[in-house]
């Protein structure tokens, strides 16, 4: 019966949104032409201020991955909100969200947003369905809006588009293949990847995508296949320079004295200084030295080599050399060593970032924020600065200066305690439980089951998530002060190649490296994205005392949306 009534409900919410029928929304044209002006009615929740609101809108072209954000004009006309945008000729669909004037969410239709193919001469256009169906996957941007995955509304969205414009299937393919439920399907799911696997032209990705999918199947020579062929076909492409470059990465963390970090930066810089490099190479090399080497100011300084650090950081875009200044000072002020250098660093740092404060965007600065976001998203790193600065200046013993940087600091984090002052409460989901197989260290059966009657949480985490591993610090904290409150916590391992041994040797080498001593479960079958339906790692899961899924969160988010559905739960 509970079965019947979720199909009948999934049923309705695809009719819904094929029909785009809101009873609070109105798009006006009713069939919106690309290139146009769009205007929307909307109708708001009697408990909103209208005078408080403002809508973000997508704005989706065909065979992009990523949407664009903008504000909507908002004109304020009896009871009804009038939000109006201009889309241009290559748009193809249009999503919006309203938030608050603080950017907190209001009325995103239950995770789903509201949304309207775009028309050219009264049809839809090619890949309106298949846009949506991308955000609906788990499109990076979507998730700001706390707009859901939606996995198979994405697969349904995807095959309406195909069937109109069979074209549009390669560019969206991985996206599609993953929509498919495999232990639901494995049929379809097989023909689509052997389909895909065929193509001529793959490039890196498509081939790393491959290589994860046979291994996530446990097609362990199909994934050996296509991981090997990325380094033959790409000798020199990003996933080649992000495996080499990791290598030197770990090395460095396992140097025993100051000369030998440096003499391995200055070999890895000298390693990449002629590969041909684009927008991505370039990107994660300059995270990685900026994260692993350059932040080792300290190793330079001792060896009165402070000047050579500095060129070397020069060779970094501003917005990377001066986050690696902060960085630099934080870890100086954190040993509490040189602490005149530290000030010197984050004072530089402090000062580019606020002369730049509305400098145009830069590539990190994703299309899918809002010009205000980026704005506030600055402020907010700014006034993290000032905090480590003010701090270095008290040890210094500039105890006036470091109040002054601390006012500073504060004024410019007015917008986030707004923000998070204002925040809606955490609303809770309802789900069934997926029954899936889990091990732990012995490879003994795990079963969900056996936690019932407690609150339990579920971090799904990979080795090679770095993210995921950054999370665990804040996990750590949230276990500390629930664990006494019935709350249980679970680190679940999926999304893995090797064998069950090596798979859980990975494991328990990073929980040893890190000091975690964290109750291990393993997904051997990698099932968990499917069964539990999100796209990103790490993912958060809270169940209830009665087994039901209340709260999902992917990602490592900064707000308190976890711990407050840890407390109310």
């Amino acid at each position: 019966m509970y079965r019947s009534l979720l199909i009948i409900f999934f049923f309705l919410e695809t009719l819904h949104v094929y029909c785009q029928t809101y009873p609070n929304v109105k798009f006006k044209p009713e069939e919106p032409e690309s290139g146009q002006s769009v205007w929307i009615e909307y109708s708001p929740p009697p408990f909103v201020n209208q005078k408080n609101v403002r809508a973000t809108i997508f704005l989706c072209k065909a065979n992009e991955e990523r949407s664009r954000a903008v504000e909507g004009l908002i004109d304020i006309i009896g009871d009804e909100l009038i939000i109006t945008t201009l889309t241009s000729y290559d748009d193809v669909s249009l999503l919006f969200v309203i938030l608050d004037s603080l950017g907190n969410i209001i009325d995103n239709n239950n995770g789903l947003g509201y949304w309207t193919p775009l028309h050219k001469n009264g049809e839809a256009i090619s890949g309106c369905f298949a846009s949506m169906a991308n955000i609906y996957f788990g499109q990076v941007s979507a998730e700001r809006y706390k707009v859901k995955q939606a996995r198979d509304l994405a697969k349904t969205l995807f095959e309406k588009d195909f069937n109109r414009d069979s074209k549009l299937k390669r560019f969206y393919w991985r996206s599609y293949i993953s929509s498919i439920r495999y232990e639901n399907d494995p049929n379809l799911f097989t023909s689509e990847i052997t389909q895909f696997s065929s193509l001529e032209n793959l490039n890196e990705w498509e081939l790393l995508y491959l290589s994860n999918k046979y291994a996530a199947i446990r097609d362990t020579l199909n994934s050996k296949v296509f991981g090997k062929l990325i380094y033959q076909k790409f000798p020199y492409g990003e996933w080649s320079l992000q495996t080499e470059s990791a290598k030197d990465q770990i090395k460095y963390l396992e140097c025993k004295n100051a000369e030998e970090r440096i003499k391995l930066v200055n070999e890895h810089m000298s390693r990449f200084a002629n590969w041909p490099k684009d927008e991505g190479k370039q990107r994660y090399l300059e995270a990685a030295r900026a994260v692993t080497f350059f932040r080792g100011v300290d190793d330079y300084i001792t060896l009165n080599k402070f000047e050579e650090w500095r060129q070397l950081s020069d060779s970094l875009r501003p917005h990377v050399k001066y986050r690696t200044y902060y960085l630099a000072s934080k870890r100086l002020f954190e040993r509490n060593v040189f602490p005149q250098h530290a000030e010197e660093l984050i004072g530089a740092a402090c000062n580019w970032r606020e002369q730049n404060l509305d400098a145009p965007r830069v590539v990190v600065e994703w299309p899918f924020m809002t010009s205000s976001e980026v704005k506030y998203s600055r402020e907010k790193e700014l006034s993290e600065w000032l905090e480590v600065y003010a701090a270095i200046l008290r040890q210094l013993g500039k105890n006036e200066e470091s109040r002054d940087v601390s006012i500073k600091a504060k004024l410019y984090f007015e917008h986030e305690i707004a923000k998070i002052k204002n925040r809606p409460p955490t609303k809770f989901i309802i789900e069934p439980t997926p029954i899936i197989p889990l091990y732990d260290v012995n490879k003994m059966v795990i079963s969900l089951s056996d936690y019932k009657n407690k609150i339990l949480v579920l971090d799904f985490w990979a080795s090679w998530c770095a993210p995921c591993i950054r999370g665990f610090k804040k996990m750590s904290e949230l276990e500390r002060r629930f664990s006494a409150e019935n709350v249980e916590f679970l680190f679940v391992n999926t999304s893995e190649k090797g064998t069950d041994t090596n798979i859980q040797g990975r494991a328990i080498k990073i929980m040893n490296k890190y000091g975690y001593s964290f109750k291990l479960a393993f997904d051997f079958q990698n099932k968990s994205a499917s069964l539990f339906n999100f796209n990103t790692l790490p993912a958060v899961v809270l169940v209830d005392g009665e087994g039901m899924i209340r709260f999902k969160q992917t990602g490592l988010a900064n707000d308190s949306s976890l711990e407050e559905a840890l407390r109310r739960l």
